[in-house]
């Protein structure tokens, strides 16, 4: 039985291991412009998603795609526990494994939440790039948590001229505190905003 070379070794990375790659939203978005265009032109393997559901509300999804013009395959095995942060945990968790497309190989096992947020992020940036008028000022957000930041800052990307978010949260207090930080972040006027009675 062969066994791994010197550099073959299965590469662990924590999700600061992946932050700490300082990949850009615009880089991402890009990368995302060829991904898609390589599905759109049926260059890809990428099966439906199958999952598990050990609770009423909750997932855990297999997500295996082949993309040949990057000699990249992998497989996204994560969940969703809306009850989680109650308990201290992520409601998004998971990991992202990548193997070589020659050998089979695992290359990668690294955590997916940061690249999970970030790449649903940028599909609202690059859908807002082809979908949203190009001197749009105003944009609504819907719930406050995570993915709503990237959201935010992807279509900050690709609409520059946004210069009011109205924001809103089932728990106010989400609200208040997205619009502060994300307003410190961008210097940007962020408003909470309550439903009607």
């Amino acid at each position: 039985m062969k066994e791994f070379k010197e550099g073959e070794q299965v590469l662990y990375l924590s999700i600061k291991d992946v932050e700490d790659t300082n990949l850009s939203m615009k880089e991402i978005i890009d990368a995302l412009k060829v991904a898609f265009t390589e599905k759109g032109n049926g260059r890809f393997e990428m099966p439906p998603k199958i999952g598990i559901h050990t609770k009423k509300d909750a997932f855990i999804h297999a997500m295996p795609c082949w993309l040949p013009k990057y000699k990249a395959c992998g497989i996204k095995w994560v969940s969703g526990y809306p009850e989680n942060p109650k308990l201290g945990y992520q409601y998004i968790t998971g990991l992202l494994v990548l193997n070589s497309t020659e050998t089979g190989v695992p290359l990668s096992i690294m955590d997916c939440r940061w690249i999970t947020a970030m790449r649903t992020g940028a599909v609202s940036g690059l859908a807002a790039e082809y979908l949203a008028r190009p001197d749009s000022e105003l944009l609504g957000i819907l719930g406050c948590g995570v993915q709503a930041k990237t959201n935010l800052e992807a279509i900050l990307v690709t609409c520059p001229n946004i210069k009011k978010v109205l924001v809103f949260d089932i728990i106010p207090e989400n609200a208040k505190k997205f619009a502060k930080e994300m307003g410190t972040k961008f210097n940007l006027e962020i408003i909470p905003v309550t439903k009607r009675k």
